[in-house]
């Protein structure tokens, strides 16, 4: 509307400023090039940009860079963290389920718990271990001792009722195994 109002000046309007029909239908002559530049940009065609704005973008790109970079790693460990649980869990289930399948036929036999007998156990659940996270590859993920007390590998009776496990040899019915990525153990997880 602004521009139609410029115009309904008349032709004396054209006269003075010496300007032809075909000048005020178009405008050139009657606004400057700051008014053109003016109209273009409300309209959204904008060939100029407003005086100090000029480089923001790449103040922006340059601040916004490292912590895209920084969740990037973030979202690369977090993976990997996860994959690692994962496998701790499964070869853990998987030496429990051993460890159990061997228990249940000793003393199915008519055995008694020993320091031996534990050896055996551990070395069943130690050879599923190893054939899941080699050492030479993920360091000890199990360590045994012949003690059913502090080994990651325990003996005891599982009660369904309550889901809990209570450490015993007295006449066990379940193989606990717990799998662990510790500097104790000599096999952290190393992340950024």
């Amino acid at each position: 509307m602004t521009f139609m109002n410029i115009f309904r000046g008349g032709s004396a309007d054209q006269r003075t400023a010496g300007l032809t029909s075909d000048d005020c239908l178009t405008g050139t002559a009657l606004l400057g090039k700051r008014a053109l530049n003016r109209r273009r940009r409300v309209a959204g065609f904008s060939k100029t940009r407003p005086l100090g704005k000029k480089g923001s973008i790449a103040i922006f790109a340059a601040l916004s860079i490292p912590p895209l970079v920084l969740l990037g790693g973030m979202a690369v460990e977090t993976g990997y963290l996860m994959y690692r649980h994962e496998m701790l869990k499964r070869t853990s289930q998987a030496a429990a389920l051993a460890g159990q399948t061997y228990l249940a036929d000793y003393y199915a036999a008519g055995g008694t718990y020993t320091t031996a007998s534990m050896a055996n156990i551990n070395s069943v659940v130690q050879t599923i271990v190893s054939g899941s996270m080699p050492s030479a590859n993920f360091g000890t993920v199990v360590p045994t001792t012949a003690s059913n007390g502090t080994s990651s590998v325990q003996l005891g009776t599982w009660d369904n009722t309550t889901k809990t496990f209570t450490v015993t040899t007295t006449k066990p019915d379940a193989v606990q195994v717990t799998a662990r990525n510790t500097v104790l153990n000599g096999n952290p997880i190393n992340t950024m």
